[in-house]
């Protein structure tokens, strides 16, 4: 299943508020417990096989 998600998933750290991203922008590759973006290398961790996209600092109170 995660094969599938990670053919629709990008970086929100690189696709976030960034109209010039296409569709090669912010693409991830899984490295262990990890998706890992080719763009800028960010790293978000895969916890029970659930991907956490959530970008250092976010919290709930700002979504």
């Amino acid at each position: 299943m995660l094969d599938s998600l990670l053919e629709i998933l990008r970086c929100p750290a690189c696709v976030a508020g960034n109209p010039g991203a296409d569709e090669n922008t912010g693409l991830l590759y899984r490295d262990g417990d990890f998706l890992v973006c080719r763009t800028c290398g960010a790293r978000y961790p895969l916890i029970d096989g659930i991907p956490d996209m959530t970008l250092a600092g976010e919290t709930d109170a700002e979504s």
